[in-house]
């Protein structure tokens, strides 16, 4: 999708919105833990502040970043092969982490997520937001890399917030 996807734009934005939770919600048999966060204000200037913030702090979370695609520009790098810990398959699954970040115009109410029934709820939800709705887009995929994953305690580590669906 980054590869594709049109980030110049809202409605670009917004088919990169529609495209990464149709990918999500077409595969729920991978969902394994899931959260939301979100902040609301009114004030446009806090609002870039507040998505910079989050922005910031997820991507600080990544030992390197090998794609990325901003406001029509991509960027690519050569891919480190292991994850944080060593990406050391421990019997409990290769894990990826997919982070969506959303700045909205309108409100937007998403569930806590405690069951794959909650992420079902806040998926559908961000598929629903219009499309002159949306200010900004942030899709990361960690890891980038075909051959990385997370073994559970990296992901746990790093994702502490994370319940179990």
């Amino acid at each position: 999708m980054a590869r594709t996807a049109d980030t110049s734009s809202r409605s670009g934005l917004h088919g990169l919105l529609q495209e990464t939770v149709l990918s999500l919600m077409r595969k729920p048999e991978y969902w394994m833990y899931g959260t939301v966060a979100g902040k609301r204000t009114k004030n446009a200037d806090r609002a870039e502040g507040i998505f910079n913030q989050f922005e910031m702090e997820e991507r600080g979370k990544f030992q390197e970043e090998t794609l990325v695609s901003f406001g029509g520009q991509r960027s690519q790098a050569t891919a480190y092969t292991k994850a944080a810990g060593g990406g050391e398959d421990d019997g409990s699954g290769k894990l990826i982490v997919v982070t969506i970040l959303v700045a909205t115009e309108s409100g937007l109410k998403l569930p806590r997520v405690a069951s794959a029934e909650d992420m079902r709820t806040a998926l559908n939800r961000l598929g629903a937001v219009a499309s002159g709705s949306v200010q900004a887009v942030e899709v990361l995929w960690t890891p980038q890399d075909r051959d990385d994953f997370y073994t559970r305690d990296e992901l746990l580590t790093e994702y502490p917030d994370l319940s179990l669906l």
